[in-house]
């Protein structure tokens, strides 16, 4: 009839469903990712997340998976600062952090 289409069980089926079905099937789910946004106070920094060097600077901005991340925030004559974080999916995450001399 005019007007009418042919639909394919796979096109009835909601989205939610095929992606079950897909992950089912073996194919990994899509990586949730969160923001993380680093800002020293009190002087600049090397910044590492993760163990890997960043930059150095007063802030730095990362686009991580979700999940817990190590910070390292380091320089000389300053105190060393190691912390977590934990990201959610879609979160953006300020962390502030205020450097302190101390001994090398």
């Amino acid at each position: 009839m005019e007007g009418e289409r042919l639909v394919t069980s796979r096109q009835a089926r909601p989205l939610r469903q095929r992606a079950y079905y897909r992950n089912r099937l073996g194919t990994a789910p899509a990586v949730q990712f969160g923001v993380l946004v680093v800002r020293t106070t009190g002087g600049w920094a090397r910044i590492s997340v993760d163990g890997v060097f960043r930059r150095e600077g007063s802030s730095h901005r990362d686009s991580l998976p979700a999940g817990p991340h190590t910070l390292r925030l380091e320089r000389a004559g300053y105190v060393t600062i190691d912390t977590t974080v934990t990201l959610q999916a879609g979160e953006t995450r300020l962390v502030t952090i205020a450097m302190r001399q101390g001994n090398p």
